[in-house]
């Protein structure tokens, strides 16, 4: 299972470490964790124990009016006017 949170990276670590249960789930890679940053649209992955930055951004995501909701959809595939 792959999980996708969008909220700041130090948060999600604060989370993770002060659970003991969670931190195991991440740390074992019995689940992925995949972290975008809402200011930035950085991608990082929790890897070997911490988050991981992806050299990818995605800033259009986070510009409001940059791409209509249809073009979002038809990116993915799912969707053609």
């Amino acid at each position: 299972i792959l999980f996708v949170i969008e909220q700041l990276p130090e948060i999600v670590t604060r989370v993770i470490e002060s659970n003991p249960a969670l931190k195991e789930w991440v740390g074992n890679e019995w689940v992925k964790l995949a972290v975008c940053n809402p200011d930035n649209g950085e991608i990082s992955f929790w890897f070997d124990n911490s988050l991981q930055n992806l050299d990818t951004t995605f800033p259009e995501i986070f510009e409001p009016g940059s791409i209509t909701r249809s073009e979002k959809v038809t990116r993915k595939g799912a969707y053609h006017d």
